[in-house]
């Protein structure tokens, strides 16, 4: 469930909420998460075919956001796959980012490593986790690559040691 519809079911105003106090209600109870937002859609605003080139810090700064949660946020906007670094800038370079989706304020919250008080809450941030990662993974069947993989090493040693016994063989016919 939207965290904008949970809030206003728990607080029976539907659709009374204006948009900037959502936020703020946001921005208080998920305030890394809520930075990474707005870090988003500054990078997207002023992307050009969908790359952001330029200082990150810079941007980041504007936020008025304590530096000390710039991996972290940084770390959810890539996890997420809102962003996705194409070059990383240094001293006078800038960065290149490829800017995607905006993410939601739920899959950044799913994705953070703050661990909830509540045994339901943890649940579905362990079952957003898992989703994101077969998303990620795709339809690999782990199993069968790992199968796939015993066979091939199997055969290979099996090759090695014909290969010992016909080099032992050889050895001992030439002595």
């Amino acid at each position: 469930m939207p965290v904008e519809s949970a809030i206003s079911q728990v607080l029976g105003l539907t659709s009374r909420i204006a948009p900037a106090t959502m936020r703020s209600i946001e921005a208080t109870e998920y305030p890394v998460e809520a930075s990474a937002i707005e870090l988003y859609r500054k990078l997207r605003n002023t992307a050009i075919d969908g790359i952001w080139r330029g200082g990150l810090t810079k941007v980041y700064d504007s936020l008025g956001v304590s530096r000390t949660h710039y991996s972290r946020i940084m770390g959810l906007l890539v996890e997420s796959g809102a962003i996705e670094k194409l070059e990383k800038g240094s001293g006078f370079r800038g960065s290149t980012l490829k800017v995607h989706e905006e993410p939601t304020l739920e899959r950044l919250v799913a994705l953070s490593p703050v661990i909830s008080e509540s045994k339901s809450r943890t649940r579905d941030q362990l079952t957003m986790r898992v989703d994101s990662i077969e998303r990620r993974v795709g339809t690999l069947d782990i199993p069968f690559v790992i199968a796939n993989q015993e066979k091939r090493i199997a055969r290979l040693e099996n090759e090695i040691n014909d290969l010992k016994k016909r080099l032992d063989a050889q050895q001992s016919g030439g002595q």
